[in-house]
Order: C-alpha cells, then structure tokens, then sequence
C-alpha cells in the first residue's frame, strides 16, 4: 500500500472589510442602470399607447365605412361619424 496523503487544509479566508467609496460608486452605477430602464419601459409605454389610438380609429373609421348606408342613424358632419340613436317612441 502506498502513502496515504491527508488533504491540506484551506488556508485561512480573510475578508476585507467593504470599501465604503467602492460601494457608492457601485450604487450610483446601478442607479444609473434602472434610471435608463425606466425611461426604456416609458417609452415603450407610450408607444403602446400610441399604437392603441391608432388602432381604435381605424377600427371605427372601418366600422363607418362598412356601416355607410346601411344604417340611416349614422351621419357624417365635418369629417366625423356621429352616430345618432333614435329614442323608442311609448
């Protein structure tokens, strides 16, 4: 049998205490980070809600455009669609 080797110990783990300018300079750089996150998703935001008026005009503007003539309820003033409903007469 051969010689049996112990495994060495770890040698000792020193932990330095936390460099206080270190740890602002991270802080402030990770502040900088989210500001700049922030502004991304707010853009995005109003892109959406941008995107969504758009979307709701041309779905009406399709729905007069379909609905012309076929129903005399609507009226077109100035370039809008109105739409006009007629109370039920009792």
């Amino acid at each position: 049998m051969g010689p049996h080797f112990l495994p060495r110990a770890p040698a000792a783990i020193t932990v330095l205490p936390p460099n206080p300018k270190e740890q602002v300079q991270k802080a402030h750089t990770r502040a900088l980070e989210l500001e700049k996150q922030v502004e991304k998703l707010q853009l995005e935001l109003d892109l959406k809600a941008g995107l969504r008026k758009v979307l709701i005009k041309t779905v009406y503007r399709l729905a007069y455009r379909n609905s012309v003539g076929c129903c005399p309820l609507l009226d077109e003033s100035n370039g809008r669609c109105n739409l006009f409903i007629a109370k039920k007469s009792s």
